[in-house]
């Protein structure tokens, strides 16, 4: 790559320092859009309940010969807020997140006596079960002794496995084999602590080797912290086998086997949806519980877009609303820096696909045809069409020799704000951005477009640009905007998933307008990393005027250093890559070489990763937009399948297969032709038929 940019260098000649063409629109953005950090939830310690419940019913040691079972999850708490039992919130954004149908019962609000385990032709509604919390004794109806046996009697003659996410380690409701030691918080800094951005300030967990049998993805340590823990023993009572002990051999995770056959995965530290340590479990867990195979799927990915490519920004010279501005504009030699810094971000083996996607402004690479008068191409009120291409500027030509390196997309010819277009200047702003790509050769995606700030989707001010904005609905959507995309065949459209209308039904999700159903919305993830900052100092002045004491947003208790800012954004980012696939978006400026080999996009990218592998190995996806959607619209097909009742999905354990009745979902673990591979589990969109179980 560095060879092929100092070609490109010696031919742009003096055409290095990327002079915009005759005014590139600058942009007008409103507030940041990203919370400064993640919800923490009050983790509580259980009740120290000892001594098993009778077993009444007869011991067996196997299932019962041809059981089979549907393919759900059966999640079973005493309550269902996540202030009081974030094990449960846990739990089902785990299970949302991986589409796998499930079925809750608050045992506060349902005795367990009245959940059907059976359908009438005695096929097991459940593949497995989920505890929130091993005891489930609080609350008004407890699990009775008469209930844990009906539980047990079903999980011993179907065969299916029991996953305990939170437990005290005594011998309530049965003896599991631990004796507790100790109970303690783990570290659990206040939310706004600038000193809790460290992931390393937790209470590290390191895996027996059948723990890395289990968890095969993770790499390191475990950082588990905002947890209420128990250290415990092996008790020598039954057997079990460690899967997670701390420094001093205590254990905090346990896989085990009753006398009868029973098979079970406890933890002794509690868990939460916003917690790294429950995401790096996640995908080991899921793999156990249902044996490699359950109707759903599960990815991560690494998106990152750069917005207003050809356009400038407008840099505060002082701080974000003051004076002092300057226009900056992405110069050709930073564009070939930003392809060498992509290449060397792929030496990270879990990023090894990893690709930008730029949205461009095609309005910033034609010459103006007509310099002396008051318009300029970038202009929105203009008519204009068919400019010619600016040859003579750097950035352009830099485009061009790097047009297979970074993929790109339409955001709209000028950056109008699509909430006041009429149908002439939707279409045009469309047409033409395709137009110039077409003229540059570029890699680009005609079928997904991203309108400036979002805009034409029902968020909006009262005139274009206005801040701050009402999110009025998409009902409210621009209909000649939409009749623009309609018309160009756009497919995906961008929005944002901080405006509450836009936020999709499920996680990695592209879903239909409601005005336009053969539109579909695929939600970007915002940053802290501001449209309008190009250089360390700059990002960090920025956050610290708002997030800082004395902000307009007060968050922290002390202003923020670069490290820990960029901590902080890529905790938030780390937390994105575990639950949603959608992207992560900056703009053309985040892109200055503010120092050599720096830039705020892969500062961010860089601390990112690195922050990954320390834990994972599972690959971070990069497909390219229209891959994205089109799979993340196979993911809302899967999601209102399960919703409405349109699948059913029946596992034989004895024949090793799985046979589906309905709508097309997504099933891991099955043989097929049409499946794709990750992290060694074949994933297949499938519909009515029988499928062989993919090996173990």
């Amino acid at each position: 790559m560095r060879r092929l940019a100092l070609l490109a260098l010696l031919l742009a000649a003096c055409n290095l320092t990327g002079q915009a063409p005759s005014g590139p629109r600058v942009q007008v953005k409103g507030p940041p859009l990203a919370p400064p950090a993640l919800p923490v939830l009050p983790s509580r310690p259980l009740p120290a309940l000892e001594g098993p419940v009778p077993l009444k019913l007869p011991l067996r040691p196997q299932a019962l010969s041809g059981a089979r079972y549907e393919a759900r999850i059966l999640l079973l708490t005493t309550s269902t807020d996540p202030a009081q039992a974030p094990h449960f919130a846990a739990a089902r954004d785990i299970l949302e997140t991986f589409l796998i149908p499930h079925e809750v019962v608050n045992l506060s609000e349902t005795p367990f006596g009245q959940v059907p385990l059976t359908q009438p032709d005695g096929t097991g509604r459940f593949q497995g079960v989920i505890l929130a919390e091993g005891q489930l004794a609080s609350g008004s109806n407890p699990m009775t002794w008469e209930d844990w046996n009906r539980l047990w009697a079903y999980e011993r003659d179907y065969g299916v496995r029991e996953l305990v996410l939170y437990t005290y380690p005594g011998t309530y409701p049965e003896d599991r084999c631990l004796t507790p030691v100790e109970g303690f918080s783990t570290p659990s800094p206040p939310a706004n602590d600038p000193d809790g951005i460290d992931l390393a300030l937790s209470y590290p967990l390191t895996l027996t080797p059948e723990g890395q049998a289990i968890f095969s993805d993770l790499t390191g340590t475990l950082p588990v912290r905002h947890a209420y823990a128990y250290k415990a023993t092996l008790s020598g009572a039954c057997a079990a086998t460690p899967l997670l002990r701390d420094a001093d051999g205590y254990v905090f995770a346990i896989v085990r086997t009753t006398p009868d056959g029973r098979e079970q995965l406890l933890l002794t530290f509690d868990q939460s949806p916003y917690l790294v340590h429950t995401w790096l479990l996640a995908p080991g867990l899921i793999h156990w519980l249902t044996r490699g195979v359950y109707v759903g799927e599960y990815s991560r990915y690494l998106r990152v877009d750069v917005d207003d490519w050809f356009l400038s920004t407008e840099i505060p010279g002082d701080g974000p609303g003051v004076g002092n501005a300057a226009e900056f504009r992405l110069s050709a030699l930073e564009a070939y820096a930003v392809a060498d810094k992509q290449a060397a971000l792929r030496s990270y083996p879990v990023a090894q696909a990893f690709t930008l996607d730029i949205a461009l402004n095609g309005c910033g690479a034609v010459s103006d045809p007509n310099p002396n008068d008051s318009l300029n191409p970038c202009d929105p009120s203009g008519t204009s069409a068919g400019e010619p291409l600016n040859q003579a500027d750097g950035l352009l030509q830099a485009t061009q020799v790097l047009k297979d390196t970074f993929r790109f997309y339409n955001h709209s010819y000028t950056h109008w704000d699509m909430d006041f277009t009429d149908p002439a200047q939707a279409r045009r702003e469309i047409a033409e951005n395709n137009r110039i790509a077409s003229l540059l050769g570029l890699r680009y995606e005609h079928t997904v477009f991203k309108s400036g700030q979002y805009s034409g989707f029902g968020w909006k001010g009262a005139n274009p640009y206005d801040f701050p904005r009402t999110d009025n609905g998409l009902g409210a959507s621009n209909l000649h905007f939409l009749q623009a995309l309609t018309e160009h065949k756009v497919r995906f459209a961008k929005v944002n998933w901080s405006v509450n209308s836009q936020k999709p039904p499920c996680r990695t999700c592209a879903f239909p307008h409601p005005l336009a159903p053969s539109l579909y919305l695929v939600a970007d993830w915002p940053t802290n990393v501001f449209y309008n900052v190009s250089t360390d100092q700059e990002a960090l002045n920025a956050y610290n005027s708002i997030y800082a004491p004395g902000g307009t947003a007060p968050y922290w208790t002390r202003s923020l250093t670069y490290g820990e800012y960029l901590g902080q954004e890529t905790n938030l980012a780390l937390y994105h890559v575990f639950t949603d696939g959608g992207s992560h978006y900056f703009h053309q400026a985040n892109l200055r070489a503010y120092a050599p080999d720096k830039n705020l996009v892969f500062d961010w990218l860089e601390t990112l990763v690195q922050k990954y592998a320390t834990y994972s190995a599972l690959p971070l996806l990069s497909p390219s937009w229209l891959e994205y959607g089109e799979r993340a619209l196979k993911r809302y097909r899967h999601f209102e399948a399960v919703r409405t009742g349109s699948v059913r999905a029946v596992i034989d354990p004895t024949a090793q297969t799985l046979t589906l009745t309905g709508k097309p979902v997504w099933v891991t673990g099955i043989q097929g032709s049409s499946c794709d591979t990750y992290a060694g589990r074949n994933r297949c969109f499938v519909g009515t038929g029988t499928y062989a179980l993919q090996s173990p």
